[in-house]
């Protein structure tokens, strides 16, 4: 068996003969491959460290072996944050290994800082930290992963999930645990998840301010106003609620007109872009012209743009005299439409 790049044991010395001492720490999984001739990717109990980086990170990775939560602490303090990060050679990361001997106080320090704990490797056993959780039943170690909000579906090399690795060998808690995520997920999670970004879209293509602004006017203030405002105020104030009415009518119309007005797009596959680029070469050798030239083209656009003009990487076009993209009339404020 080939040993693994991360090693808690003595490494480097050619001596297997700690492998065949504590084959129940072994996932077997050598079984069904030992045709292929690949490393069978999880070994616990070889894990032989060969580079010099893998070196510097042996100290974490054999108190997570070790069940050493204060000596983790410690090497992390001692190798910085990346080492929550690191790869051996196999790809294997520290949440692979904590899954593996189901640490789940490792597993909870990594979701904490913010460590993905959902990365594959690799190996061809557990593709992911969660894969071998379930190869080896470590229920709260599962626990952990579903709180981080993992995938649930995917796949090893073998074409086994999550759920089918615990049905397998057995393991009923977790693959309860897993049934019950599944179908919570389906019953709520999907359904928000399509809802809200039909509502608000996502980053900067967000819809909420839209939402916000025709809300507050029309579900709020409006209702409002005509309810309240107008009867108790009509006859005390009728100059000041004509003014009112007639500011908010004007109101309107710019906003509808801003909303589905040119802003000023540049025309797309202009002529001068394709004529700038073969005239090139034939600039004086001056950088600083060239890089002028060059930060005026746009290659998505496919044109050359004037002064002032800008890529809006929200509507994909290039606008003259740019301002900024607006999310109250989800288009750009430019030229045409200031």
């Amino acid at each position: 068996m080939v040993s693994s790049g991360c090693s808690g044991s003595a490494g480097g010395n050619g001596n297997g003969n700690n492998n065949n001492n504590n084959d129940d720490d072994v996932v077997d999984i050598n079984v069904n491959n030992n045709n292929d001739g690949m490393h069978d990717g999880c070994s616990a109990d070889s894990l032989d460290v060969h580079s010099s980086e893998d070196q510097r990170y042996k100290p974490l990775l054999e108190a997570i072996k070790a069940g050493d939560y204060d000596g983790f602490e410690f090497a992390v303090d001692k190798c910085g944050g990346e080492a929550l990060s690191f790869r051996d050679e196999w790809g294997y990361t520290p949440a692979h290994w904590a899954a593996l001997y189901g640490n789940a106080e490792v597993l909870r320090y990594l979701v904490a800082r913010g460590v993905t704990v959902d990365m594959s490797c690799y190996g061809i056993q557990g593709s992911k930290p969660v894969h071998w959780a379930c190869r080896k039943g470590h229920t709260a170690a599962v626990q952990v992963l579903l709180q981080s909000q993992i995938s649930l579906q995917p796949r090893d090399k073998n074409g086994k999930t999550p759920l089918g690795l615990a049905v397998n060998h057995r393991y009923e808690d977790i693959a309860g645990l897993l049934n019950r995520e599944i179908k919570k997920r389906k019953k709520w999670m999907v359904p928000l998840h399509k809802a809200l970004n039909a509502i608000f879209g996502s980053s900067a293509y967000s819809k909420g301010p839209l939402l916000l602004f025709l809300c507050s006017f029309l579900i709020w203030w409006y209702p409002l106003y005509i309810y309240r405002v107008i009867p108790a105020t009509w006859n005390l104030t009728r100059g000041c609620h004509y003014t009112y009415l007639a500011w908010n009518i004007f109101m309107w119309i710019c906003w509808l007109t801003t909303k589905h007005s040119d802003p000023g797009f540049l025309p797309i596959d202009s002529g001068s872009y394709i004529q700038t680029i073969r005239q090139l070469p034939f600039y004086p050798c001056d950088m600083g012209t060239k890089r002028d030239i060059l930060s005026r083209l746009c290659h998505t656009c496919r044109c050359v743009r004037p002064l002032r003009a800008k890529h809006c990487r929200l509507c994909n076009r290039c606008v003259q005299h740019f301002d900024h993209h607006c999310q109250f009339v989800i288009n750009c404020i430019g030229l045409s439409n200031r």
